[in-house]
């Protein structure tokens, strides 16, 4: 927990990046990388510091929000000590950005790894593919070379496995969203309903993935009774295809928000509902999907 004198500190920090002044640092790594997404999901996926604990679980075990604006955030993050016997260790974090220049830059403000800086510039290379140039900037405490280029490639492996992540994440919501466009310009009708065959055989076949109308839904049975909830999250449209329902609550792997599958309503935050699925109705012993009213 950050103390006040910490919180005015941060506050009174200039919101602007200083990106490629690192007067007192030395730079110890490069990392680049192509990737097949859009600039702006890769802007957004920046300023979006909720994500760090549940997408990159092995870098970051919880996150607090300390402030964040256009400009970027600020937050205490714990960061696993890689041991079950030591607690985690904290960081104070900042990441200021232009979002005209496609660049930010990454201070580690107190804490693990204090002193550390990251400047990331994104440059677009077509429409839908992106590349980020990552330089990796300590402390000048007197490093040998040696130590600079081990450390430098441990930030680069650090990088390479949180942008697997963030690509994966940042194309399936580029995906998700020219999907829903798509079927809004679509000239068919919706349905009113799906036949989906004879219930016995649609049971043995559970749990399933049902595209309805636009949406994308889950099938499965559970206590005695069919069960349909959107795996799409509303949050930002993050798949909840293939999440485990434990007790009756499905959880997004992208930020964590979880979801009562019988309602739709969210735990964590109460603006945000899954879609209204359709309702599975037995007729003739046919399961049917009916579009809710």
């Amino acid at each position: 927990m950050i103390s006040d004198s910490q919180r005015a500190m941060l506050a009174a920090r200039p919101r602007t990046p200083q990106f490629g002044a690192t007067e007192g640092l030395v730079k110890i790594g490069h990392y680049r990388r192509a990737m097949p997404v859009t600039m702006a999901r890769m802007m957004e996926n920046a300023l979006d510091w909720e994500h760090l604990p549940t997408l990159h679980a092995s870098s970051f075990s919880s996150i607090d929000l300390i402030d964040s604006g256009p400009w970027g955030w600020q937050a205490e993050a714990a960061v696993p000590s890689g041991s079950a016997e030591a607690p985690d260790r904290l960081q104070i974090i900042e990441l200021l950005v232009d979002t005209q220049k496609h660049h930010w830059v990454t201070t580690i403000l107190g804490g693990v790894a204090e002193g550390n800086q990251i400047h990331t510039q994104a440059v677009a290379l077509g429409k839908d593919e992106i590349e980020v140039q990552v330089d990796f900037f300590v402390p000048d405490t007197g490093l040998t070379d040696e130590q600079s280029r081990q450390y430098g490639q441990v930030m680069s492996t650090i990088y390479a496995q949180l942008y697997d992540e963030d690509e994966s994440m940042m194309a399936r919501r580029q995906q998700e969203m020219q999907a829903w466009a798509a079927f809004r310009k679509s000239k068919d009708g919706r349905e009113d309903a799906l036949d989906l065959g004879p219930v016995e055989e649609v049971r043995a076949a559970l749990p399933r993935i049902v595209p309805f109308n636009g949406g994308r839904f889950k099938l499965d049975w559970q206590d005695g009774a069919f069960v349909v909830f959107s795996v799409r999250c509303p949050h930002m449209l993050g798949p909840l295809d293939d999440e485990p329902v434990t007790d009756g609550v499905v959880a997004c792997p992208w930020h964590g928000y979880a979801f009562d599958v019988a309602s739709g309503a969210c735990r964590d935050h109460p603006g945000l509902k899954l879609e209204t699925p359709p309702t599975a109705v037995v007729e003739d012993g046919r399961l049917k999907l009916r579009a809710s009213n």
